[in-house]
């Protein structure tokens, strides 16, 4: 086989390499002749005309190649020990395997067979019983329209955390369908975490509340050895439902029972005080199944904002140095969101539905 001159290994010879061959031999030229005008071996024309006057072949035949160091059945078993294991490392599942191929070609077998490592997505943990509540929640909502969806009010809290530490869980998983939210490639979260800077908000179509800071309560308000300074009822039934939900809710169009709120199952949403100041006001809250941050469109609006944070704290110039600084950076950013791309979410409610339903109660992508 002829040499690129450029790589130094040997190349296939062209199809028009092989034409002027077969002409120049058919002219009569001799194969010393060929040789010096199409710059290839002696050997190499003399197969290639070889071939062209016992079977008429112009093209070169096909080569098996290098033999597969798997088999079907091999790649089956990587599979199978991926599936059982997506938190694995490639040298663990090598190791398991029993097979004689090195980690780096395992990956290389996996990857072909669609299974590349992902960050696993966070998603809360779902028993049985909370994928039976969620799965009954959306059946009895299924028929309701973008018109009924677009008159809730969703309401939720969400804490701006810097300087976390550790990175994100990785595991390799296939690029199927529904292979995202498969419980065996998540990394599932729990209600713990540290305290930064909280926030409360409500959205509904058209229209949200300001980005509120939620205050950390001062020693002299701790009611026991175990308060945390975080917030207790009381300060959510009249620093956030009096102080702000219930004038949201009667600045919109309509009488406030039209607007029922959306919340999730936390402590402070569900105790009696705060019941008793809705009645008061005429304001509804939805029941709610547990663990279902999908259901509720304020939660993509929380993504957004940290994403918008994130690019703008990349600069050390804007990173912020305390916690006011960050409050109000976070209230800019809340103001600069794509709230026309928040409505589309409230419009699209009855797809979220119908995934819960699909899932039977399971994960969803949003």
């Amino acid at each position: 086989m002829p040499i690129n001159p450029k790589t130094g290994k040997q190349r296939e010879v062209t199809e028009e390499e092989r034409v002027r061959v077969i002409e120049r031999r058919g002219e009569g030229k001799t194969y010393r002749q060929i040789a010096g005008e199409v710059g290839l071996s002696k050997s190499e024309i003399a197969r290639i005309w070889k071939g062209w006057k016992t079977e008429s072949k112009l093209h070169a035949a096909h080569r098996s190649g290098r033999p597969q160091k798997l088999n079907i059945r091999d790649i089956r078993h990587l599979r199978q020990l991926v599936d059982k294991d997506p938190s694995a490392s490639l040298s663990e599942i090598t190791v398991r395997s029993g097979l004689n191929v090195t980690p780096w070609t395992a990956g290389r077998y996996l990857r072909k067979e669609g299974y590349w490592v992902r960050i696993a997505r966070k998603k809360p943990y779902l028993d049985s019983r909370k994928m039976r509540k969620r799965y009954t929640w959306c059946l009895l909502r299924r028929k309701w329209g973008p018109k009924r969806w677009k008159t809730k009010v969703y309401t939720d809290e969400c804490v701006v955390v810097m300087g976390t530490g550790g990175g994100p869980k990785k595991v390799r998983r296939p690029t199927r369908a529904h292979s995202p939210t498969d419980p065996r490639y998540l990394a599932p979260t729990y209600h713990s975490g540290r305290f930064s800077a909280p926030f409360w908000a409500a959205i509904t179509y058209g229209s949200h509340t300001p980005l509120i800071q939620v205050r950390k309560r001062s020693p002299e308000e701790r009611t026991s050895a175990r308060d945390r300074l975080g917030m207790n009822t009381t300060q959510y039934t009249y620093e956030i439902l009096e102080s702000y939900l219930a004038p949201f809710v009667y600045s919109l169009p309509g009488v406030p029972e039209d607007h029922e709120t959306i919340e999730d199952g936390l402590g402070v949403h569900i105790s009696v005080l705060a019941k008793k100041f809705r009645g008061a006001y005429g304001i509804f809250r939805s029941d709610w199944p547990p663990s279902s941050p999908d259901l509720n469109p304020i939660e993509n609006v929380w993504h957004m904002l940290k994403v918008r944070l994130r690019k703008r704290i990349s600069s050390p110039e804007k990173r912020p140095r305390n916690v006011e600084e960050l409050v109000e950076a976070a209230q800019e950013e809340w103001e600069r969101l794509d709230w026309g791309a928040v409505d589309k979410m409230i419009e699209n409610m009855g797809k979220r539905i119908q995934k819960v339903i699909k899932r039977r109660g399971g994960h969803t992508k949003f």
